[in-house]
């Protein structure tokens, strides 16, 4: 039989494709809880970070608007959003748009619900054109996921403290 060569049985032995299955199996199992936290510490830390840029927006659009604005907080809705009465006669307007957190599964606690800031971006405690009594600057918001919670503060002249 010189000169022919004899074929082999080329591929994997089912005791090597098991070997490997059990491999991926067990890098699975560890990888998934670390994605799954990762997840959500990215969430929680988006959804501060919204929060923190809406409430400056909400500032510069009474500065800008030279009128009142509010910034609202609904911690049982877990969404925020802001309005400001653009003239006197007309419905209030929503700034930008309704942030709404619940499908984030992102939680939102606050020791304040109805932020206003007045013509000079300052807050004030007055009551707002539709009848609403806006509270004090000094605001502490939390946003929370399983096992991990991000609290942000706000001063009493209504900037950011971390």
């Amino acid at each position: 039989m010189t000169g022919v060569k004899r074929m082999r049985n080329v591929g994997f032995s089912l005791i090597e494709l098991l070997v490997v299955v059990a491999l991926i199996g067990i890098l699975a199992t560890t990888l998934f809880p670390s994605a799954v936290h990762w997840r959500q510490r990215q969430e929680l830390e988006r959804a501060a970070r919204e929060f923190v840029l809406a409430h400056a927006l909400a500032r510069a659009s009474a500065v800008r608007l030279g009128r009142v604005t509010e910034f609202h907080v609904d911690p049982v809705s877990v969404r925020f959003w802001i309005e400001v009465d653009t003239n006197a006669t007309a419905p209030r307007d929503t700034v930008g748009v309704v942030r709404n957190l619940a499908n984030r599964r992102v939680s939102v606690t606050s020791n304040r619900t109805l932020l206003c800031f007045d013509g000079r971006g300052l807050p004030t405690t007055r009551t707002t054109s539709a009848g609403m009594a806006c509270q004090a600057g000094d605001a502490t918001v939390r946003f929370g996921v399983p096992g991990r919670v991000k609290e942000i503060t706000f001063t009493p002249l209504g900037r950011v403290d971390r």
